[in-house]
């Protein structure tokens, strides 16, 4: 069961990362400018991440949560699937891309944080359920953690038109690529401690 379920999170795992290599950048249509051009260049790291990723050029750390599949407390079911990608020149550890695949109930969603260069999240890929294509996606670009485009509900809206909703999301956005980063961090730090 175990290893159906590895299996499963593995498949789940290209499968989406693939289907994100070709979906096409997405960027505010009416910010314009610097913002567009911002917007862009955050689309084309995610793609080159992306690529390396398939190409297997990149270390991969995975947790799972709740492996043991028990009941959680107000959740029923419940598993996690934490996926690290990240690069090591010398001492040196870069996170270039975390994806996080979760199974709550009959509900699977997948999240997709992409960090830059300083190790700031740039770009969030949620899907609600990936059960149900029909469900809108949401995805948010960042520079330096400020948030310059949201696109909910097949809308996308750059900062100026900004809801209170999207200015919402974002913030929770970058509160849980900040926690997932700081386990990375952690572990690392054990890793790499030298005794």
């Amino acid at each position: 069961m175990i290893i159906k379920n590895l299996l499963t999170c593995l498949a789940l795992c290209l499968c989406f990362s693939l289907t994100a290599m070709a979906q096409p950048p997405q960027g505010p249509p009416s910010a314009g400018g610097a913002a567009d051009a911002q917007v862009e260049s955050i689309n084309r790291l995610n793609n080159k991440v992306n690529e390396r990723l398939a190409k297997g050029e990149l270390y991969n750390h995975r947790i799972n949560l709740n492996s043991s599949q028990g009941v959680w407390p107000g959740l029923s079911s419940y598993t996690e699937t934490v996926n690290y990608y990240f690069t090591i020149d010398g001492p040196k550890v870069s996170l270039k891309k975390v994806i996080v695949l979760s199974k709550i109930a009959d509900r699977q969603s997948y999240t997709d944080f992409l960090f830059d260069a300083k190790g700031n999240v740039s770009y969030c890929l949620y899907n609600h359920d990936v059960t149900k294509p029909q469900i809108p996606k949401e995805s948010y670009h960042f520079l330096q953690r400020k948030m310059i485009s949201a696109t909910r509900n097949d809308e996308t809206r750059g900062a100026s038109e900004f809801v209170t909703e999207d200015v919402e999301s974002g913030a929770a956005v970058l509160e849980q690529a900040d926690a997932y980063k700081k386990v990375f961090m952690s572990l690392v730090g054990i890793q790499l401690r030298k005794e």
